[in-house]
């Protein structure tokens, strides 16, 4: 009586008939009804991952911050026309924030191997 309880109570949500499940026997019930949750689970993933693909904003916005920006800023101009106004205006500055990073990293090793030039002559200089 008990497993037939868990069965009936399994069941609530189920689209199987009651009538189909009380005439199997208990073990092949629970795995009938395993089988419905993992395909109503399964069918839930496909709905959910669907939406997602189809709206790339929505996909963009739940990405973790960083990840977001590394994308928006590696992304193909072709690809950002696609895009709101909004985060092509992200990637923008995100591009303009790598641009002049990029541009200081360069100044300061160019300074950097200017000042070693300059030192290493200096310490020619002196060696004569």
């Amino acid at each position: 009586a008990t497993a037939t309880a868990t069965a009936t109570a399994s069941t609530t949500t189920s689209t199987i008939s009651q009538d189909f499940l009380a005439a199997l026997p208990q073990n092949i019930q629970e795995e009938v009804l395993q089988q419905e949750r993992m395909e109503r689970l399964r069918r839930t993933a496909t709905h959910v991952q669907s939406e997602a693909n189809t709206d790339p904003v929505a996909f963009m916005q739940q990405l973790p911050t960083s990840l977001r920006h590394s994308v928006l800023s590696e992304m193909d101009d072709s690809q950002l026309e696609l895009l709101p106004a909004e985060l092509r205006d992200e990637a923008r500055s995100l591009r303009s924030q790598r641009d002049a990073r990029t541009a200081q990293m360069i100044h300061e090793r160019d300074h950097f191997f200017v000042a070693d030039r300059e030192l290493q002559a200096a310490s020619a200089l002196s060696a004569l």
